[in-house]
């Protein structure tokens, strides 16, 4: 993570490692701190553990502070990482892949989010939903919840064990299509008449809201993971991107939901078709679960900051986890440019 500001250090689970099969270490770097508490010394030791995923690129990070340590193990520990890698953190309860546990901290630093600037992107085609038709929003609606079943790695793999119906995406996406300000934010591109892309947005609701029912049932567990994401990540947008909080108290966070296209170029276009809206509505951040490394691929590209992991591989029940355990969902931020 980029260093800006003040450090501060924030007891939190640190959640479960990559999935170790498909992800190396790119990186592993160690530092002791040195702290004044209560009228004495403590001293910590700083471990960053950055991964790559084998076949996608995108990457995973991992920030752990170990507490409670003396100046004899901060140096100890700091040659044992040189010399025999991330085993050297086993006899301080810490799995090889970056995992803390008991008193592990991670360590959260301040970002500075870059902002990114949309307004001059120009797709032919594009129709807010709020200007379609019933039956457009409704083919929309059709298209996203295709595309999703044959495309998007949790859902496919649900319905391929047999454990989701197809129509249940189905119902998920008609379900949201038409809520809150859905339909100001979200779009459909087409040409002739053909539907080529759509992405449905929305505003972030505020930090006080109430987390509305899982009301389409075998939606549940994916939804779940979502959530559990979600408030990782925001816990940590707000608490170290400058101005994040105040934004999402006032409404303007954009939530980037789904995205669907007929090719690669036309779902791009959505995405940054999506950017551009969100932006000229005055929202200042836009929050992404890229649960399919192309939508991760789009986030980097774009200047977006991947802030939180969840692999599906950690998430089982009854041996069968939540997606392809060689994926993950990545939560990221994206900073808009604004203008006065």
């Amino acid at each position: 993570m980029p260093r800006n500001g003040q450090r501060r250090f924030v007891e939190v689970d640190t959640g479960a490692p990559p999935h170790s099969d498909q992800f190396k270490v790119q990186d592993i770097s160690c530092q002791g701190v040195t702290q004044r508490r209560q009228g004495r010394l403590e001293h910590f030791i700083e471990v960053k553990v950055s991964y790559q995923n084998l076949k996608k690129g995108y990457p995973v990070g991992r920030e752990i502070l170990l507490v409670g340590m003396t100046e004899f193990q901060v140096e100890d520990l700091r040659r044992n990482l040189t010399e025999t890698g991330l085993a050297a953190l086993l006899p301080f309860g810490v799995e090889p892949e970056g995992h803390a546990k008991g008193s592990g901290l991670v360590v959260l630093h301040d970002v500075d989010l870059e902002p990114q600037d949309f307004s001059q992107t120009q797709t032919e085609g594009v129709t807010s939903l709020r200007a379609c038709g019933r039956n457009e929003v409704e083919r929309v609606g059709e298209f996203v919840a295709d595309q999703f079943v044959s495309k998007e790695p949790m859902t496919h793999f649900q319905i391929t064990n047999k454990t989701m119906a197809e129509d249940t995406l189905r119902k998920f996406v008609f379900s949201f299509i038409h809520e809150g300000d859905v339909p100001d934010v979200s779009l459909a591109i087409r040409t002739d008449g053909t539907l080529l892309a759509a992405a449905l947005n929305e505003t972030l609701a505020p930090p006080d809201a109430e987390t509305p029912p899982m009301t389409v049932p075998r939606m549940e567990r994916i939804l779940a993971l979502l959530r559990r994401q979600d408030e990782r990540a925001l816990t940590f947008c707000s608490a170290h991107i400058e101005g994040f909080a105040d934004a999402w108290k006032g409404g303007k966070i954009g939530h980037h939901f789904m995205i669907a296209g007929s090719g690669a170029g036309a779902a791009e276009a959505a995405f940054t078709e999506s950017m551009k809206v969100l932006q000229q509505k005055g929202h200042e951040f836009v929050v992404i679960e890229a649960t399919n490394p192309w939508t991760a691929s789009m986030c980097e590209k774009y200047g977006g900051l991947a802030i939180e992991s969840e692999a599906y591989g950690d998430d089982a029940r009854d041996g069968l986890p939540v997606g392809p355990p060689e994926l993950s969902s990545v939560f990221y931020a994206i900073k808009l440019a604004q203008y006065s």
